[in-house]
C-alpha cells in the first residue's frame, strides 16, 4: 500500500502527463462534471423557446447558443462583447476549505458560483427575454436537487461521477453585470452552490476486509484460557 498520491473525490494525484483528458476534466473532475451537466440541461429544457424568442426579440444570432458557451472560471475580467460573447454560463469555484477532519479523513467544503450572462439588451428587448433568468434559476435548482436528468447520459447519476459528497443551491440573485471597462450591462442570474467533496482511499490502498485476534484470560487458579475471534467486514 502506497501513501505516495491521494484521491479527493475523482481527483487523483500525481497527474498524469498524458494530455488525452482536459486539464480541468483531470485537475477538477468535479466542476468539470457538473458544468458539462449544467450545460446540457439548460439546452433540453429551454433551448427551443430561447430560441423562439431570441429570434422575436430581433437577435437570431443568438439562436442556438442558449448554453453553447460553458466557462469554468469568473467572467467578469474578460467580459466585453469583443472577448468573450454573451450568452454564456459560467461555473467556478469561489473558496474551499477543510471540514470535519480526522487523523486520515477530511471534507472540502467549497463555495461555488453560477452565473448565466446575456449580451446587453435595449428596454423592449430585455423585457422580452429577461424571464430567462428566472427559467435558469429554476432549472438549475431542480437539476441540482434531483441529481439526475433521464435525457442525460442515460440518466447517469452526476455527482456520484463527479465525485461530489452533497451539493446545494445556497442562494440565486437577478440582476447584471458590469463590464469593468465598459458602461455596458449583461442581464445575469447568479447562484451560489455550496458543494462538498471528501478525501478518499490512497489510490491502491487494500481495504480492510477482516480482523481477527486472541485473548487471553487468566482465572484465580492462575489457568489460562485462549479465545480466538474473526470479523469479517462487509
Amino acid at each position: 500500500m502506497s501513501y505516495a498520491g491521494f484521491r479527493i473525490g475523482q481527483f487523483t494525484s500525481p497527474l498524469t502527463a498524458s494530455t488525452t483528458n482536459s486539464l480541468l476534466q483531470d485537475a477538477d473532475p468535479a466542476l468539470h462534471t457538473v458544468l458539462a451537466y449544467y450545460q446540457a440541461v439548460l439546452s433540453t429544457h429551454m433551448g427551443a423557446r430561447f430560441d423562439a424568442e431570441v429570434a422575436r426579440a430581433g437577435l437570431p444570432d443568438l439562436s442556438g447558443r442558449i448554453s453553447m458557451l460553458a466557462i469554468p472560471y469568473d467572467p467578469l475580467p474578460f467580459l466585453t462583447q469583443a472577448q468573450l460573447t454573451p450568452p454564456f454560463l459560467a461555473l467556478f469555484v469561489i473558496s474551499e476549505r477543510p471540514s470535519e477532519k480526522t487523523r486520515n479523513w477530511y471534507h472540502l467544503e467549497e463555495t461555488w458560483k453560477l452565473q448565466w450572462v446575456l449580451p446587453p439588451l435595449g428596454p423592449a428587448q430585455y423585457l422580452q427575454l429577461y424571464p430567462f433568468l428566472r427559467a435558469v434559476g429554476k432549472v438549475i435548482l431542480d437539476r441540482t436537487e434531483q441529481g439526475w436528468d433521464p435525457t442525460y447520459q442515460s440518466g447517469a447519476l452526476v455527482f456520484n461521477v463527479a465525485g461530489i459528497e452533497e451539493i446545494k443551491i445556497s442562494e440565486a440573485r437577478y440582476g447584471s453585470l458590469q463590464s469593468l471597462n465598459t458602461e455596458l450591462f449583461f442581464p445575469t442570474v447568479e447562484m451560489d452552490l455550496t458543494v462538498f467533496e471528501r478525501r478518499m482511499e490512497a489510490p491502491g490502498v487494500e481495504n480492510l476486509t477482516e480482523i481477527g485476534g486472541t485473548i487471553s484470560v487468566a482465572d484465580a487458579q492462575g489457568s489460562e484460557d485462549l479465545i480466538e475471534f474473526q470479523e469479517e467486514l462487509t
